[in-house]
């Protein structure tokens, strides 16, 4: 009986996560990043925000974010491994993500996609 009520209680128990400090194109990415299954997501926003001039929104009747710039579209599909780029579809290597009212995307995928290049510069 003990030891059930013992794991129960490690159940209960939070996880210690790493913070994962993330530079993109030299703007350092931190906080609203996690690691699943071996990828790292981030969320949409804060990343659109670092390579600077995104105008990002939600669109519920897709259940997808949408992002523009004066010369570029973006729609991430939650659930999808897959996003849309100016008409085209590129997939990634794990599906976007819907947590806390966030899309959050795999990092490196979205990343590669938009051109830039990502350092991991700390892992505490």
């Amino acid at each position: 009986m003990i030891c059930l009520l013992l794991f129960c209680l490690l159940l209960e128990s939070p996880v210690l996560a790493k913070e994962i400090t993330v530079t993109v194109d030299g703007k350092e990415l931190s906080g609203n990043i996690f690691v699943e299954n071996g990828v790292t997501y981030t969320a949409l926003v804060p990343l659109l925000d670092a390579i600077g001039g995104w105008n990002a929104q939600w669109d519920s009747s897709r259940r997808a974010a949408h992002a523009e710039t004066d010369l570029f579209t973006l729609t991430a599909p939650i659930g999808a491994w897959h996003m849309t780029a100016d008409g085209y579809t590129y997939h990634m290597n794990a599906p976007t993500l819907l947590r806390d009212g966030r899309t959050y995307v795999p990092l490196r995928s979205v990343a590669s996609l938009l051109g830039c290049q990502v350092t991991f510069t700390d892992w505490q």
